[in-house]
């Protein structure tokens, strides 16, 4: 009897596994789909350059609190698809050089609202800290010409029991705001301090 209850156990154990591994695929057609993050939108910035080259400085340590790993775009990703899409080499000699110093997004517990108040409060569980910096650099064979730099942040806080999608639904939109101020400052530093390389 034994054995016949262990075999029967072992072949449940086994359908169940079986199950699980079925409900991947729906698991995950389930997460949302995100559109591509580009500039083309965007009128070009035309530099005295040959080439655009980017340089990821900056180096995410792939665990918490760092999060930008887990971002449906990370945020160096968009700083490369917008040099790609706004800056056009015009040039001959030159390089330009977009570096990468700080692409960090940061994920910070929030205090919970305790007691008989708590029961029916839903509150802020974290709150996620992005930081972006970005150096513009025209370069000759004796080294930078010329930069202009930008730095922006952003936060945003989650409710608590959030889901996954909507969670990843809120890095997305938290990367494209990001992006948005980035090329906003950029440009603007650009056209004060590399002026005599724009055309």
């Amino acid at each position: 009897m034994r054995t016949r209850f262990s075999r029967l156990s072992h072949f449940a154990a086994l359908i169940a596994l079986i199950g699980s591994f079925a409900a991947w695929p729906a698991a995950l057609a389930q997460e949302p789909k995100f559109a591509e993050l580009t500039f083309t939108h965007l009128p070009r910035l035309a530099l005295d350059a040959s080439r655009v080259e980017v340089v990821q400085e900056y180096k995410t340590p792939g665990e918490k609190p760092n999060v930008e790993h887990l971002f449906p775009v990370p945020p160096a990703d968009a700083v490369s698809r917008w040099a790609k899409d706004r800056l056009e080499p015009a040039g001959k000699f030159r390089l330009a050089r977009v570096v990468v110093k700080q692409a960090s997004v940061l994920e910070v517990p929030l205090p919970k609202t305790q007691g008989i108040k708590g029961w029916f409060t839903t509150d802020q569980s974290e709150r996620y800290d992005a930081t972006v910096e970005v150096v513009v650099e025209i370069r000759t064979d004796t080294g930078r010409a010329a930069y202009a730099a930008a730095r922006v942040k952003r936060s945003q806080s989650v409710e608590d029991g959030i889901s996954p999608n909507k969670r990843r639904e809120v890095w997305y939109a938290m990367t494209e705001k990001l992006m948005a101020d980035l090329d906003k400052e950029l440009e603007r530093s650009m056209r004060q301090y590399l002026s005599a390389y724009i055309r």
